[in-house]
């Protein structure tokens, strides 16, 4: 008798997202003097959109992008700054595309 193996679609999601959040980590890590805030803004932003539907934790965002910022130089309070200012642009923006979660918007 064949097994057929049962794929958790949420769980599929979760680990491409945590595959995603690193990526996106090495690229704050990577990035030059002068591009630091603005790729740290872009990556958190674009991880932090799966905050609402509980695809990804905030405080793991936050722990994984203040780790990549602080090796790339930026201080506490920059980081933090440019952080809440992402994060909570990312949930706004969801948030004003009415139910559902991210994944189920074209687009996004």
């Amino acid at each position: 008798m064949a097994h057929i193996a049962v794929v958790d679609d949420k769980e599929i999601l979760r680990e491409s997202l945590e595959a995603a959040l690193s990526r996106e980590a090495k690229l704050v890590i990577a990035a030059e003097e002068g591009d630091r805030n603005d790729t740290i803004n872009r990556a958190a932003y674009k991880v932090a959109r799966f905050i609402p539907g509980g695809y990804l934790d905030e405080a793991r965002i936050r722990s994984r992008m203040t780790d990549a910022a602080s090796s790339a130089g930026l201080t506490g309070r920059e980081i933090r700054d440019t952080l809440d200012s992402a994060i909570s642009a990312a949930k706004a923006q969801v948030a004003g595309l009415g139910s559902g979660s991210p994944v189920d918007k074209p687009g996004i």
